[in-house]
């Protein structure tokens, strides 16, 4: 009896890869087994999370690893005296084969290179792969001793490795089939891995299923980022800056405190501590522990507007509401001494019956620009240094709801954004030593509009709007399409030319939608910083601005492309089993039929 098993390199390795995975996964555990025990289970819960996925995915591989071992261990091809026997233990699809010599129809070729066909003359051919079972010329000489020439397809030893078209068809299909997935995955995944680099740098990496929640410029242009995981609401403070960042671990339960949503902004004290600004309290690091303190306003009978607090340095700004609800204040906190006040507005303002807005813009160098309203009339102030500088901008429009934003350059100009209509904007500089306005105005489009939310002015002249795009779905429904920041530049003529768009599907541009100011802010230095996933920036002092990706490019990396990629995979594998099924009908009905009909009356 002579006996063909799988090669001894092949099931070696896959009793090696068997190993790893058991060793690994014990490795795993042991991690696991260390976090539990050295941290509370809540604070790491999404690397829990992963790592049991992890395990488990490691578990099924090697199980079926394992089932793989024993299947190629006890996979062998016997050639008997008078029978020709195939046994795989622990193989439910493939069951054992037995033929008499005598039974043997014809040896052949099989549909692909390198596999041997033999067919018996009742139930299904035997396949085999003549390279895992000591190579072509042992198997065909073993059954040349036992068969006679008229049943062996001639000349068999050359045919089995030679490419006929479906062997070229096979490997066309599986470099295609590579390239697709490739192309999938890199839509999937990969694609966020590109935009990482793309316009924008990143000063703060995106961890696992972490965003920023808050983040504010400190008086030395360092970042200040408030990051939760979205999972097991972990919560940190981190002190961005260029030799590193320093973290302050938020313990849980005080990340989001009860009924105060969100933090609204970040400061510090003048030890260069951590100050956490909500609502109502402020959660704040006095070296050894997490301290909550009542916010100053609250204690005076004010009511904090969210998503109006800023910051630089220990100088905290924010608006309130009154106790009598009769309008907004400004205030300011000195996060050093405690210091509290509420700023009287203009003498000016007060004259003109004009009412404190709950809207100001805090610029690099810490000045406010204050909105001040009454009637048709729109003002705006500066406060510098605690000290109203008089008189403030004054515009005259039907409603202060068209001011989408307004900002105050470097030169201190005082840039308003006007809202005409949806997709129709107005955008009007002040210059205080002619004490006039310069407007343009500008259009988005037919198709698409913006809803402008923060305008910043570089020392250039370039104006950048960040907003939310919109796609037209009737005169007043708009079909929400992403977050943008486009990027304007003044002719000569005074008309808004567009110099280019971000968004997060073009750049690494961070829209900032899971935070309550979801604008860009201007820093020292030229840096234009947003954070969403990521804390990035983009140098304004550069002549030329990076390019996003190019407008091709974004609906092959969609969602809609990777499902029609994915559906496009399936018909594809479907069309390849029709012609592999056409392939092995042909190989049966080749010319060998007449061989096979004479060999059968023979036998018979």
């Amino acid at each position: 009896m002579v006996v063909f098993r799988y090669k001894l390199w092949i099931r070696l390795l896959f009793l090696f890869l068997l190993l790893i995975l058991l060793a690994v996964m014990i490795l795993v555990g042991s991690v696991v087994a260390q976090i539990a025990l050295v941290f509370s289970v809540p604070s790491v819960m999404p690397l829990l999370i992963l790592v049991v996925l992890v395990s488990l995915v490691l578990l099924l591989g090697a199980v079926f690893n394992a089932y793989t071992v024993l299947f190629f261990w006890t996979y062998r091809l016997e050639f008997g005296e008078s029978v020709l026997r195939m046994q795989a233990s622990y193989h439910p699809f493939l069951p054992p084969f037995r033929c008499a010599y005598d039974d043997v129809v014809r040896v052949r070729r099989g549909v692909v290179r390198g596999l041997l066909e033999i067919v018996p003359r009742e139930g299904k051919p035997l396949r085999v792969g003549v390279r895992a079972f000591g190579g072509r010329d042992r198997l065909v000489g073993e059954l040349s001793k036992r068969l006679d020439a008229a049943r062996i397809e001639a000349d068999l030893e050359t045919s089995l490795w030679k490419y006929t078209w479906f062997d070229r068809f096979n490997i066309a299909v599986l470099i295609l089939f590579i390239l697709s997935q490739v192309v999938y995955w890199y839509l999937s995944i990969g694609h966020d891995f590109v935009l990482a680099s793309v316009a924008w740098k990143s000063a703060w990496g995106r961890a696992l299923a972490t965003s920023v929640e808050a983040f504010s410029l400190d008086s030395d242009d360092t970042v200040w980022i408030m990051t939760e995981t979205g999972l097991g609401n972990d919560c940190r403070v981190q002190h961005v800056t260029n030799s590193g960042t320093r973290t302050w671990d938020v313990p849980d339960g005080m990340g989001r405190l009860p009924g105060c949503g969100v933090p609204i902004g970040l400061a510090r004290d003048d030890a260069g501590r951590p100050v956490v600004v909500y609502e109502d309290q402020l959660l704040h690091w006095d070296g050894e522990a997490w301290q909550h303190e009542i916010f100053a306003p609250v204690e005076n009978g004010l009511r904090v507007n969210s998503g109006w607090v800023a910051s630089r340095g220990i100088r905290l700004w924010g608006t309130a509401e009154t106790a009598n609800g009769s309008g907004s204040v400004l205030f300011g906190l000195d996060l050093s001494s405690g210091e509290f006040r509420v700023v009287p507005p203009p003498a000016s303002a007060v004259n003109d019956g004009l009412a404190m807005s709950y809207r100001f813009r805090q610029s690099v160098d810490g000045s406010l620009l204050v909105l001040m309203t009454g009637g048709s009339q729109v003002r705006l102030y500066l406060l510098r240094d605690g000290e109203w500088l008089e008189p403030g901008c004054t515009v005259f429009t039907p409603s202060p709801a068209r001011v989408s934003s307004f900002a105050v350059d470097s030169a201190g100009r005082i840039w308003l954004l006007l809202d005409a209509e949806p997709g129709k904007y107005d955008l009007g500089r002040f210059d205080p030593e002619t004490a006039t306005w310069d407007w343009s105005e500008f259009e988005s489009g037919q198709d698409f509009y913006r809803d402008y939310e923060s305008i910043e002015v570089d020392e250039r002249g370039r104006v950048w709007l960040s907003g939310s795009a919109y796609r037209r779905r009737g005169a007043n429904v708009g079909i929400f399409e992403g977050l943008v920041l486009d990027v304007f530049e003044l002719t000569a003529d005074g008309q808004a030319h567009q110099l280019v768009c971000y968004t997060p599907d073009n750049s690494n541009y961070q829209g900032g939608h899971s935070m309550s100011f979801s604008g860009v802010r201007l820093g020292g230095g030229g840096r234009l910083w947003a954070a969403d996933d990521r804390l990035v920036w983009l140098d304004t002092t550069a002549r030329e601005l990076p390019s996003p990706l190019p407008d091709w490019i974004l609906p092959l990396t969609g969602t809609e492309a990777r499902l029609i990629l994915l559906l496009g995979t399936l018909v594809a594998m479907g069309m390849y089993a029709g012609v592999y099924a056409l392939a092995c009908r042909a190989g049966r009905s080749r010319d060998r039929s007449a061989d096979v009909r004479g060999v059968l009356w023979k036998s018979s």
